[in-house]
């Protein structure tokens, strides 16, 4: 019998930032499905930021949200932290890490704290280091992995399969709350009079300004949709490192007046109702929960065919970036007469309702748990 099933479960989280991204949303989202009387998250983040984008919330859901200490290293950095923040704040239950190939050596000092419950969650496909010393580096990582009681997590099975190679995972679905992103026209209406468009045609994409999102090309892609239409309009949601050459590309192709920087925003889901089609050209992603939200707005998506196949769910066109940024935009003013309707029950079907992923891995923590002797 388990004699801990009152007791509340104390998980650290270890990943790169809490800023609005995939993997931040993702967990953001996770955390409020969560039953928190049952289930408590910390956040131990490898970045030394003041007020992260997800941090008033996670105080005020319970979570506490830790910084790394300097160190005069990177890598010393991180192992102090880690082992500093484990001694310090916990005992913790559970160490999930969600930084891809540091995962492996993250729960090693874990182990080394007498962590039980090990997790590696893998939210990126993992591209090949062209230097050697690089690639020896993740070969003992990957080693680290391989150990039997590892968790092992991933978005999809292609990200999965990048990093874990022979092991077994489990996938969880970047699942999305249904209910704030079923079609509203109430919704879409208000939004787009606080946007001042009107009659426009919208084409939104949402993603972190790094280039794996290839927000360089997207510009190419609606510079010739400006050709087919000219009352076309860009929405970027998101920043990041390529922030200032986005904004310096935008005035030289001269569009500034059809574009609409808006940074970081928390209300992902109302800006894609306002929207007409989704534009996600990424040069990678390890699933994308851009395009799995865009498509629960009911939204034509237009996406690169780089992209696991688990992410096209409905109404998702795939195209070569190999294909013309002409070719793209064409396909995009092939959208122009969509009818968008609620999909909310095709999207569950396919295993991205946020509810079960957040059930799904609720489980796996309360499962895991040594029962008391």
């Amino acid at each position: 019998m388990d004699n801990r099933k009152n007791e509340q479960v104390k998980i650290l989280h270890i990943l790169e930032t809490l800023d609005c991204g995939g993997i931040e949303t993702l967990l953001l989202n996770l955390y409020r499905q969560t039953n928190r009387g049952k289930i408590q998250f910390d956040f131990l983040t490898l970045q030394n930021k003041t007020d992260f984008f997800y941090e008033k919330e996670i105080q005020k859901l319970g979570g506490r949200v830790f910084r790394y200490k300097q160190v005069p290293t990177l890598f010393l950095k991180h192992v102090f932290n880690i082992l500093f923040t484990i001694k310090k704040y916990g005992p913790y239950d559970a160490v999930h890490v969600h930084y891809t190939n540091f995962n492996g050596f993250a729960l090693f000092l874990a182990r080394l704290c007498g962590v039980k419950i090990l997790l590696s969650h893998v939210h990126l496909f993992y591209v090949e280091p062209s230097s050697k010393l690089k690639k020896l580096y993740h070969c003992f990582f990957d080693y680290l992995l391989g150990f039997k009681n590892i968790i092992r997590l991933a978005c999809s099975q292609k990200a999965g399969l990048s990093v874990y190679k022979e092991h077994p995972f489990t996938v969880i679905c970047n699942g999305v709350v249904l209910s704030n992103f079923s079609y509203n026209e109430t919704v879409r209406n208000r939004v787009r009079n606080q946007l001042h468009i009107t009659n426009e045609f919208v084409i939104v994409h949402s993603g972190r300004m790094e280039q794996e999102k290839n927000h360089l090309f997207i510009l190419d892609i609606f510079k010739e949709l400006l050709q087919l239409n000219p009352h076309s309009v860009l929405i970027f949601m998101g920043n990041g490192s390529l922030w200032e050459t986005i904004n310096r590309k935008i005035h030289d192709l001269n569009i500034q007046k059809h574009i609409k920087l808006l940074g970081f925003v928390n209300n992902t889901n109302e800006i894609l109702q306002a929207a007409d089609a989704f534009l996600f050209p990424s040069s990678w992603e390890a699933l994308g929960l851009a395009l799995i939200e865009a498509q629960a707005a009911g939204l034509p998506c237009l996406a690169a065919d780089n992209i696991p196949r688990e992410a096209f769910i409905i109404n998702t066109t795939a195209l070569s970036l190999t294909a013309s940024a002409k070719q793209w935009a064409q396909v995009l003013y092939s959208f122009k007469e969509f009818h968008r309707k609620d999909v909310s029950s095709i999207i569950r079907d396919a295993g991205f309702d946020l509810a079960n992923s957040a059930n799904l891995l609720q489980n796996i923590y309360l499962n895991a748990l040594p029962c008391s002797k």
